[in-house]
């Protein structure tokens, strides 16, 4: 699972839509479709029942969204660095090492 799946899961589960997910992403339908079916198959479950109304969770997927909306939320406060936070690399100043925690620290 990538953090792009996972910005799509949470932000379906909180439009209750798939074409409104999509608009607030500025992606195409189609690509929201495809990762949360990907994601469903990968974990061998459905998270949304799909009508033409929008979509609503499953049991299961309440369950993946509670956990995953946490995950999803600490990634986004801890992907932005400090304003004063700089590192020292052979590339130059940047915050690279920073992310990597992040990722590290979400997956955990």
């Amino acid at each position: 699972m990538n953090t792009e799946k996972l910005e799509y899961l949470v932000e379906v589960a909180r439009a209750g839509s798939i074409s409104k997910a999509a608009e607030q992403l500025h992606v195409t339908i189609s690509a929201v479709s495809q990762a949360i079916t990907s994601l469903e198959s990968e974990w061998g479950i459905s998270i949304f029942t799909r009508s033409k109304s929008g979509v609503t969770l499953t049991p299961e997927g309440k369950i993946i969204i509670k956990k995953h909306m946490k995950r999803w939320r600490n990634m986004k406060i801890c992907w932005r660095p400090p304003a004063d936070y700089r590192v020292r690399s052979r590339a130059g100043y940047g915050w690279r090492p920073f992310q990597a925690l992040c990722l590290f620290l979400s997956v955990s």
